[in-house]
């Protein structure tokens, strides 16, 4: 029950399986509000049911037959520090504005203020 209130999910779930694990589906048969399916057992019926939808990594990627790209663990993320943002480059001048250096219009220099 704690790890469907910390997704905060409410109603009626679906909690999709890749396969049958007998200690998830001990942890959610005594909640009537949880549903245990595996992807090739998905009906219209029990997706339209369901409030919410839990998939596990590997239960969807076997819904849709690819393969997800592995999450970096907490730790990693943390290591790797705060990122730092990307400056823009200004785009190239064009050659015949270079040619006309500091007078074109629309130079920084030229601009007005509010």
């Amino acid at each position: 029950m704690a790890i469907l209130r910390a997704l905060e999910l409410r109603g009626r779930v679906l909690l999709v399986l890749a396969e049958p694990d007998e200690a998830v589906e001990k942890s959610f048969r005594n909640l009537p509000e949880v549903r245990i399916d595996y992807p090739g057992n998905l009906s219209t019926f029990d997706v339209l049911f369901a409030d919410r939808i839990l998939f596990t990594t590997t239960s969807l990627d076997a819904l849709t037959g690819e393969e997800s790209a592995p999450l970096a663990p907490p730790e990693a993320a943390e290591d790797a520090g705060p990122e730092e943002p990307v400056a823009e480059q200004p785009e190239a001048a064009s050659p015949a504005a270079a040619e006309a250096g500091a007078e074109s219009p629309g130079t920084p220099e030229e601009a007005e203020t509010p």
